[in-house]
């Protein structure tokens, strides 16, 4: 599942260093198609958090996984290669939680990543 945010959302990541953003599920990955480009956040002039960070990681979805059963790897190599962080190591990153909410089968499943500067 993809995200798409508004150029005016993308414009308040740049001025203000928003630590948090509310996100429209954009369907399938391969229907995902970018508003801005595809080139790392940082070629737009947004630098990496430069502040140890706490991600968390919220999936809405139709059936639970097992606790275990969330993966956020392949996510948080993501926020790396797009310069949102400068790397996940444990100096940079201090904690990673995860967590899950039920949603009705009319709803569109998503998946909702926060960082925090610590």
């Amino acid at each position: 599942m993809g995200v798409r945010i508004t150029q005016e959302q993308f414009e308040a990541l740049q001025r203000g260093r928003k630590k948090r953003i509310d996100v429209t599920p954009a369907g399938s990955n391969a229907d995902l198609e970018s508003l801005l480009s595809n080139a790392p956040v940082a070629a737009h002039g947004v630098p990496p958090f430069d502040t140890p960070v706490r991600i968390t990681y919220l999936s809405a979805r139709h059936r639970l996984a097992d606790p275990d059963g969330i993966q956020t790897k392949s996510a948080t190599d993501g926020l790396v290669e797009a310069g949102i962080l400068g790397s996940d190591t444990t100096k940079e990153v201090k904690a990673i939680t995860s967590e899950q909410i039920k949603i009705s089968k009319d709803e569109t499943e998503y998946t909702l990543i926060t960082i925090e500067e610590i």
